[in-house]
């Protein structure tokens, strides 16, 4: 354990917090090296499994997919490692328990965790020389194999293919891939949470090399980095082979702005998703609902409502759920609060509608709303929710996820909005506060605010089409063939 101060310069990192948290049994230093403005927060713990991650805010324009091409590319080969997949190289001989690289709607992070001293420093080494000397800049192959290229067979069949595209090619068959993208749109607009960062089939091939290696240049640079270090680290290793990367460059604004969206920018809006010819259509519909929630700051609010939603709808006897099954007018439902945006954002879902029924069961869902606001949600389901919450966090238990690997994402979803990192990492006091509002009708308001009463909603209804896939696969090569007319 460390025991550095406020104030104190290491490696040309300035300290500039330093505050215990009890619940995660660590002290949480914040960092900015003081040349480039380059965030570091080191959150020093005992844990064998050492993490170390650096993440840029990207911030997409359109649905290109640059930021899921650029992730790809830069694990093509770097300045140092000059191999043509390093990141399979790493997979084969490293002893790492975490090595994945993961493009977000306002965010691209690059973590890696391991147990073993000398295999922590040369993986993060290998990722600190993919973001910053990455081939991708010198090599145009990189981008044409990981995001798109035109094709012709042997036969004459016109094609685009690349890894990106026909990833999300793949991606866009599931309905539950496209229902989620076309109602993010919906409720976002023109941000980047309305694009996908992912890229659309349709519109990456309107990316053009220029665009790709710009973005590469505006968004990865140690201005616009945070780093995560996490576990029982040789501090002074890790910070010096960071400095080696960032030192030559100067402190920089980058234009990564996130806007923030305070009314949903269309209200219904009906598209086709793509099932089998050997399948039927017959009561496979699905309608969405998105509603738009409160920003990242509203902490209380945005634990209180998984706490509602697990005590309402967690399984198929609680209340809403219940009712909604027990209707008939749909096989599935399921009901998601998100809140790593700047805004968060509650999804509805009902798959397998009974066809016509629609409307029916948007007025069953509100009018079920209703009757359990009416009611009173039931304390013990509450506080029942609350207590299985309270547990996992207190167990820790990730699965096979290291522990500073969750600890990375979650501060993120505070640090990138310019909040307090410690917020998720912190939770005795929001506990204590949430059992607290048992005594009110604190969670009825919560729960009438954000869903009965929340004109900020968006309304999809997706049908199922034997043909789309057909259809999109003609509509590609007619572009491709107007392309080469071109």
């Amino acid at each position: 354990m460390y025991d550095l101060k406020i104030g104190e310069k290491i490696f040309g990192f300035t300290v500039l917090r330093r505050e215990y948290l009890a619940d995660v049994f660590a002290t949480l230093y914040e960092m900015e090296y003081d040349k480039c403005g380059a965030r570091l927060i080191f959150l020093d713990r005992e844990d064998e499994n050492k993490t170390f991650s650096v993440g840029f805010k990207t911030i997409p324009e359109n649905s290109t997919g640059v930021f899921h091409i650029i992730e790809h590319s830069v694990l093509c080969g770097s300045k140092k490692f000059p191999v043509k997949e390093p990141f399979v190289e790493l997979l084969k001989g490293s002893l790492n328990t975490f090595l994945n690289a993961i493009t977000f709607p306002d965010k691209t992070v690059y973590p890696i965790s391991t147990r073993n001293d000398k295999d922590y420093l040369n993986l993060s080494e290998v990722y600190l020389d993919a973001v910053f000397n990455p081939l991708m800049k010198e090599n145009k192959s990189i981008f044409l194999q990981e995001g798109w290229r035109r094709e012709i067979s042997p036969e004459g069949e016109l094609s685009y293919n690349g890894v990106v595209y026909n990833e999300m090619k793949g991606a866009y068959s599931s309905a539950d891939e496209l229902g989620d993208t076309v109602a993010l749109s919906m409720v976002f607009g023109d941000t980047c949470y309305g694009f996908d960062s992912g890229g659309k089939p349709e519109v990456i091939p309107e990316l053009s090399y220029e665009e790709y290696l710009a973005a590469h240049a505006r968004f990865y640079h140690p201005s616009n980095a945070y780093f995560f270090i996490d576990g029982s680290v040789k501090l002074d290793e890790i910070l010096s082979l960071i400095s080696s990367y960032i030192k030559d460059y100067e402190r920089r604004e980058v234009d990564a702005e996130i806007p923030d969206v305070s009314s949903v920018a269309k209200k219904e809006a009906t598209c086709e998703f793509e099932i089998s010819s050997a399948e039927s259509e017959e009561n496979r519909g699905r309608t969405l609902l998105y509603y738009l929630g409160d920003r990242y700051d509203k902490t209380v609010d945005s634990a209180a409502f998984d706490i509602i939603l697990d005590a309402i709808a967690g399984s198929n006897e609680a209340p809403l759920k219940r009712a909604v099954l027990d209707s008939g007018l749909c096989e599935k439902f399921s009901v998601y609060y998100n809140g790593s945006r700047l805004r968060s954002v509650i999804s509805v879902e009902f798959q397998n509608v009974k066809d016509g029924a629609e409307g029916e069961i948007v007025s069953l869902f509100e009018s079920e709303i209703g009757k359990i606001i009416e009611k009173g949600i039931e304390r013990e389901h509450l506080l029942s929710a609350i207590n299985h919450i309270e547990f996992a966090q207190r167990e820790r238990d990730m699965g096979s996820l290291p522990l500073g690997i969750a600890y990375n994402i979650s501060v993120f979803d505070t640090w990138l909005y310019g909040g307090d990192p410690a917020i998720p990492l912190s939770y005795t006091e929001l506990f204590g506060k949430l059992r607290d509002l048992l005594s009110g009708d604190y969670y009825e308001r919560l729960l009438e605010r954000l869903i009965l009463k929340n004109d900020n909603r968006a309304k999809l209804t997706l049908v199922p089409s034997a043909t789309l896939g057909q259809r999109r696969e003609a509509e590609a090569k007619a572009c491709f063939a107007k392309e080469l007319l071109s």
